[in-house]
């Protein structure tokens, strides 16, 4: 190949590069956008899973006691039965 015929393919190769440098700008911007929605989306799944956990625990725990109350009434209508 001569000189001319690589001078002309090289401008070719830049003249694309430069046409198609401010799409790939732009795809790179909507991608960082993306990217950053996605990490936001991620945070908010993983403290729901955490308040999730930690309303369960807490659940669990009035459960608990709700059954310890419903023993304690149950022997108190027990004595009061034989009170009388």
């Amino acid at each position: 190949m001569t000189v001319h015929e690589w001078g002309i393919i090289i401008g070719v190769a830049f003249s694309g590069i430069v046409a198609l440098a401010p799409w790939m700008m732009m795809v790179q911007a909507k991608l960082a956008v993306i990217a950053a929605r996605l990490d936001e989306l991620h945070e908010q799944m993983v403290r729901g899973g955490r308040d999730k956990q930690e309303l369960w625990h807490c659940c669990s725990q009035h459960g608990a006691r709700l059954q310890t109350h419903d023993v304690q009434l149950a022997h108190l209508a027990e004595r009061v039965q034989d009170l009388q």
